[in-house]
């Protein structure tokens, strides 16, 4: 016979109290209003959650932020998240629901690697891509890269600017200033395109995927034969990956 045991109130309650400060609430008279317990009991649990390093107060003694052993602990979590086990079941069936090849990228330096590549198990394609898992892809003509070069630091940037910009295509932007404007519009837009721009006849939509820490170093895409990405369905196909990229986003924890 299973017991079922009743939570803990003690400990729902600290939990309720770390989650306040990480949503924003410092002060305990803002904790207690945030939990709907009162200050006396919130002080008391700061103070034990203090003890044990889950939090600490600021400098100025009249707030508190989260300790260093909660972050320690979330640090180690999040180097034991694979990225690529999370985001590949929720990658298949999106390739499997539209019939697309879909891919998993990240920054690295100044180019992007696929991390994972998702094919469709339910439609064979007369034409279809033969991208591999772990080639490199430049930064100003894949939809990837865009997404990355938008996310990077403004002096990262700078950097890349340095680099001769090869021209893939009579459609890759080579000019510092249109590729400024370039990356201003897909941060604006929140997704970016490469419309023939590193291969001819090829054409790709990328949203960007955020990390634990906020981080934009990722991106999941759909790469296919430009007769089957009509202007038309683009904003379909980018609803689709910022659903896939929320999916993903909520199952790392974000």
């Amino acid at each position: 016979m299973t017991m079922t045991r009743k939570p803990v109130r003690s400990v729902l309650r600290a939990a309720a109290v770390i989650e306040a400060i990480g949503a924003g609430a410092k002060g305990v008279t803002a904790i207690a209003e945030k939990v709907g317990l009162s200050k006396g009991t919130v002080f008391d649990l700061l103070k034990t959650l203090e003890v044990v390093g889950f939090v600490r107060r600021t400098q100025e003694g009249e707030s508190y932020q989260l300790g260093p052993v909660l972050l320690r602990l979330a640090a180690s979590g999040l180097s034991q998240v694979d990225l690529v086990s999370v985001a590949a079941p929720h990658l298949q069936a999106l390739a499997d629901d539209t019939g697309e090849i879909c891919h998993l990228g990240t920054r690295d330096g100044f180019s992007v690697i696929y991390l994972h590549r998702a094919k469709s198990q339910n439609l064979v394609r007369m034409l279809d891509l033969n991208s591999l898992v772990g080639a490199r892809s430049p930064l100003h003509c894949t939809s990837m890269g865009k997404i990355a070069l938008a996310y990077m630091t403004d002096e990262e940037f700078e950097d890349f600017l340095v680099i001769p910009l090869e021209a893939y295509t009579a459609k890759t932007i080579c000019d510092p200033d249109a590729l400024k404007a370039e990356r201003l519009r897909v941060r604006k837009q929140g997704f970016a395109l490469n419309l023939g721009e590193f291969e001819e006849g090829v054409h790709s939509v990328a949203v960007p995927l955020r990390t634990m820490t906020g981080a934009v170093r990722h991106g999941i895409n759909f790469a296919m034969p430009s007769v089957r990405m009509l202007k038309s369905s683009i904003p379909t196909l980018v609803e689709r990956l910022q659903r896939t990229a929320a999916a993903i986003e909520k199952d790392i924890g974000i």
